[in-house]
């Protein structure tokens, strides 16, 4: 997988929050880095569950995780899937 899969699915799985802590990056990873090594960051605190627990669905290397109602741009709770590809 490469960078540019990891930040799009990060910033796909930012996207699914609410606009208050979507609109500014730093919500999510109070560094100096440039937006793209921050959803990099993001992607590695996705996958290693610090946002939730990460499963298996059951379909060839997808991921789910639940983004709940308090934290989604819905106000329902989300079921985020996204691919971990080798």
């Amino acid at each position: 997988m490469n960078d540019q899969e990891k930040i799009n699915i990060a910033r796909e799985f930012v996207s699914n929050h609410s606009l208050i802590k979507f609109s500014d990056l730093n919500e999510w990873v109070s560094t100096s880095q440039h937006d793209n090594d921050k959803l990099l960051t993001i992607f590695t605190n996705l996958t290693g569950g610090l946002y939730g627990e990460v499963r298996p669905t059951g379909f060839k290397h997808e991921q789910e995780i639940e983004i709940p109602a308090r934290d989604s741009n819905t106000g329902n709770p989300i079921i985020f899937n996204f691919e971990l590809s080798q």
